[in-house]
């Protein structure tokens, strides 16, 4: 993973418990980057504010429009696993932004 980060630390991830690790493209259509807040809302209504440590390429477009990374003990901190078995999907906005769909996160 550290390879394809272009924009932060994959470690920040790590000690950052409510880090988000966001694809080039996910970052590019909200218009944000390294140390900016978002805010994430899941399909069952959760809301939760996230600190963009970093921005990863993987040069597959799919994947680098809708992945993001967040931070397994913040997972586990809100229960994400168990309450979002029968959810796919996030939308990640700032203030500023338009909502931009988002694949459920993947555990780091």
């Amino acid at each position: 993973m550290e390879s394809y980060v272009v924009e932060g630390n994959v470690n920040n991830l790590k000690n950052n418990i409510n880090g988000i690790l966001l694809g080039a493209g996910v970052a590019s259509k909200m218009n944000v980057k390294q140390g900016d807040n978002i805010s994430i809302t899941s399909s069952i209504g959760m809301t939760k504010v996230m600190k963009v440590i970093g921005v990863f390429q993987t040069n597959n477009s799919v994947v680098d429009k809708t992945t993001a990374y967040i931070n397994i003990a913040f997972a586990l901190l809100i229960n994400l696993e168990k309450k979002l078995k029968n959810s796919t999907v996030f939308v990640a906005y700032t203030r500023k932004s338009k909502k931009i769909p988002i694949m459920k996160p993947a555990f780091f």
